[in-house]
């Protein structure tokens, strides 16, 4: 969590991370969405997590991962 300016995350606009990476954002209206893109590799284990809850936020997050073809591959709930 940080005072830095936010990149654009929007669906056509989020730049691809370089892993391993943290990311800091901010959700400032209702149903307001983060989108990153990053290269996983199958088979390689990846940690991606929400820490709202641990900071005081009242966000109710939801981290969902989507696969190069556009489906869900995976879904948590904060």
């Amino acid at each position: 969590v940080s005072d830095l300016p936010e990149l654009d995350e929007g669906p056509g606009t989020a730049l691809p991370l370089r892993l391993p990476v943290a990311v800091s954002g901010r959700i400032a209206a209702n149903a307001e969405t983060d989108i990153h893109r990053f290269a996983g590799k199958k088979g390689s284990p990846l940690l991606l997590e929400v820490q709202a809850n641990r900071t005081g936020s009242p966000l109710d997050a939801t981290l969902v991962v989507v696969g190069p073809d556009g489906q869900e591959a995976a879904r948590s709930e904060d």
